[in-house]
C-alpha cells in the first residue's frame, strides 16, 4: 500500500507511509511493531528491529541514533541499556559492553574515549575504575 492510516496486519506487509502490525514489516516513514520490523524513521517495537532513526526497543535491535534498550543493542549515537551493547557515541550499562566515545559501566567494558567502571575495563584515553582493567592514557 502506497499510502494510509489504515493499519494492515498480517506477514509481508509492506507501507511507504501509514502503521503497520504483523510479521516481515516494512515502513518507510510511520510505526511499524511485531516481528523482523525495519522501519527508517520512526517508532519501532519488537524483535529484530531495525531503525534509521528514533526509538527501538527489543530483541536484537540496531538504531542509527537514538536510544536502544534491550539485548544485543546496536546504537550509532545515543543511549544503549541492556547486555551485549555496542555504543558508537553516548552513554551505556550493561555487560560486554563497548563504546567509541563516552561512558561505560557494568563489566567487560571497552571505551576508547571516555570514563569506564567496573570489572575487566579497558579505556584508550581517560579513566579506568574497577578490577582488572587497562587504560590507554589516563588521568
Amino acid at each position: 500500500m502506497g499510502n494510509g492510516d489504515v493499519a494492515a496486519q498480517g506477514a509481508g506487509a509492506d507501507f511507504q507511509t501509514g502503521e503497520v502490525v504483523g510479521a516481515g514489516i516494512h515502513v518507510a516513514n510511520g510505526i511499524g511493531s511485531g516481528d523482523g520490523v525495519t522501519v527508517s524513521k520512526g517508532v519501532v517495537n519488537g524483535d529484530g528491529v531495525t531503525a534509521g532513526t528514533g526509538e527501538g526497543m527489543g530483541t536484537g535491535m540496531f538504531a542509527g541514533s537514538g536510544d536502544g534498550t534491550g539485548m544485543m543493542v546496536s546504537v550509532g549515537k545515543g543511549v544503549g541499556s541492556g547486555h551485549m551493547i555496542t555504543v558508537g557515541d553516548g552513554f551505556l550499562s550493561g555487560t560486554d559492553l563497548t563504546a567509541g566515545h563516552g561512558e561505560g559501566s557494568g563489566s567487560d567494558v571497552s571505551v576508547s574515549n571516555g570514563t569506564g567502571s567496573g570489572k575487566g575495563v579497558f579505556v584508550g584515553s581517560g579513566s579506568g575504575e574497577g578490577a582488572g582493567f587497562l587504560v590507554g592514557d589516563a588521568n
